[in-house]
């Protein structure tokens, strides 16, 4: 009996291990793309729209993942499981999207 609740045991572990989840929580991912995109959109505005150097993206959103107290190793991952899980991946997108229109909507309730 005592086998059999050790490979049952086992068993689930390695069920649970092969998919282990984002890292990061739909809502965590969301303010990181928010802030993700208003500095993309920042960068174009000020370079006009020219091609920026990737050690300018690099440094850029290596400040995004700090301000939210996380790095490259752990938000690439996430990325990468929320890519894989593309509907997943399309409510973080729909939330980004959101914020980013209500952000708006403040701001021109500020400055008409």
């Amino acid at each position: 009996m005592g086998t059999l609740k050790n490979t049952a045991f086992l068993l689930l572990c390695w069920l649970t291990s092969c998919n282990p989840g984002p890292g990061l929580s739909s809502d965590e991912m969301k303010r990181v793309l928010v802030d993700a995109v208003l500095v993309e959109a920042g960068q174009q505005q000020q370079y006009n729209f020219g091609v920026l150097p990737d050690s300018a993206w690099l440094r850029d959103y290596r400040f995004v993942l700090a301000k939210h107290g996380m790095d490259t190793g752990r938000f690439y991952p996430a990325l990468r499981w929320y890519k894989a899980h593309p509907d997943e991946y399309a409510k973080v997108w729909e939330g980004v999207i959101t914020e980013l229109q209500n952000q708006e909507l403040k701001r021109r309730e500020k400055h008409p």
